[in-house]
């Protein structure tokens, strides 16, 4: 495991975290289909999988500059079966950006599995951008 990742934050899925020569992380097809999209059907599990983007491991030890919640209004997707980033740390930062958000039962890939719902929740926060 990233010791620099906070154990608060720490989950299922960064056991299943892959890191490649140049500083880039995959999910491995365990972890997507487990703990990323575990309520996604298998096909598209494995679409996931062959399709998945790298992440830079070095975001994990970013420091941010200019955070843009203390300036703009925020929202936010909490996802109650998220096993990628824990639901409780997700819900403590919503509350402390003081986000406007909602909780689904879903899994780290809130908008595939409740699409509608992440739709409503943007369309809500485009009409308040105005």
């Amino acid at each position: 495991m990233n010791p620099s990742i906070p154990s608060a934050s720490r989950t299922r899925l960064l056991r299943e975290l892959r890191l490649d020569a140049e500083g880039f992380l995959t999910a491995t097809p365990k972890g997507i289909a487990e703990d990323m999209a575990q309520d996604l059907p298998e096909k598209e599990q494995q679409i996931l999988t062959a399709t998945q983007g790298q992440t830079a491991a070095a975001v994990f030890g970013a420091k941010v500059t200019t955070a843009a919640w203390k300036s703009k209004p925020s929202w936010a997707v909490i996802a109650g079966n998220d096993r990628a980033i824990p639901p409780q740390l997700e819900k403590d930062e919503a509350a402390a950006i003081k986000a406007t958000s909602i909780t689904l039962q879903t899994n780290h890939l809130a908008m595939l599995s409740h699409p509608r719902e992440v739709a409503e929740l943007i369309e809500q926060a485009a009409a308040k951008a105005k």
